[in-house]
């Protein structure tokens, strides 16, 4: 498993990469990924659980903004502006108990189980969460898992651009880096960062609570996007990496800004990455 170093801030980054999906409209799909998910998953199994029942709606808007350069001057042209419509989104990172029942709606799901999650094996297709552990976030889920997961719940991952308008929580995109989720501080008791004991449940630090209704979407556990990055060194094959948000408890709230991300390889299952999934349809609730 190749690790990369949790998240740094652009300048130490980003070198040499260059935007792919994130100057363009999102349909809910990943280029090159979604087509290995049909013999997978099936798209018929019932959840076991309401999934659209604890999710907050997410405003739309218009956003603007480019990355800096390697050097982490802002650089003077921005990226278009793009509009992005509203949407639904978990209020929580989807937890070991969700996934547990997703494990379970279908046999072929089972690629998508790591035995270092707090989730045990009962019997074939049989899946529950650790005792205690039900409301904490699962990890140790690689991108085409908590791609999976989402489209078997009928919802799909974030892109970076939705998963930055709901931490912005309806305030302006400003180009420094003291915008934070909870708001323009560093006060590490809003969020599970380094000096707590790894992940926590769902919810534990109400004063990092958006006012849409959204918890841990800083700390806990990072999370997946549907963003992509893809590297440009010279004399080396390109290589895709996949945005990931929020920072984790392994991070320091310093590296947890609106605008900080990591990128990873689609195939690492780490301790500290989860996601949340979002629903893409008119505000009708």
């Amino acid at each position: 498993m190749r690790w990369r170093s949790s998240f740094l801030l652009f300048p130490l980054l980003l070198i040499s990469i260059s935007a792919a999906i994130a100057d363009s409209p999102d349909s809910g799909t990943s280029p090159k990924a979604g087509e290995a998910i049909p013999p997978l998953v099936n798209p018929n199994a019932p959840a076991a659980f309401d999934a659209r029942a604890n999710m907050a709606w997410i405003e739309g808007r218009d956003i603007t903004w480019s990355l800096p350069d390697p050097a982490g001057r802002k650089r003077q042209k921005e990226g278009p502006k793009r509009t992005t419509a509203g949407f639904y989104m978990d209020r929580t990172e989807v937890s070991n108990q969700e996934y547990a029942q997703f494990l379970s709606a279908s046999d072929s799901n089972s690629v998508f189980f790591d035995p270092r999650m707090d989730i045990v094996l009962l019997a074939r297709s049989q899946y529950r969460a650790k005792s205690g552990r039900e409301s904490f976030p699962v990890a140790w889920v690689d991108w085409m898992a908590a791609y999976a997961f989402a489209k078997w719940a009928g919802k799909s991952l974030p892109t970076e651009d939705e998963w930055m308008i709901a931490a912005l929580d309806g305030r302006a995109l400003r180009t420094d880096t003291t915008l934070y989720v909870w708001k323009d501080s560093t006060q590490c008791n809003r969020l599970n960062v380094t000096g707590f004991p790894g992940r926590m449940a769902a919810g534990s630090f109400p004063q990092g609570i958006t006012t849409s209704g959204l918890s841990d979407l800083a700390g806990n556990v990072a999370e997946w996007t549907l963003s992509e990055e893809t590297s440009s060194a010279q004399n080396s094959k390109p290589q895709t990496w996949v945005v990931v948000k929020g920072g984790s408890f392994l991070d320091t709230a310093q590296n947890m800004t609106v605008y900080s991300r990591a990128l990873r390889d689609r195939a690492e299952r780490l301790s500290s990455v989860g996601f949340r999934c979002i629903l893409r349809e008119s505000h009708t609730r």
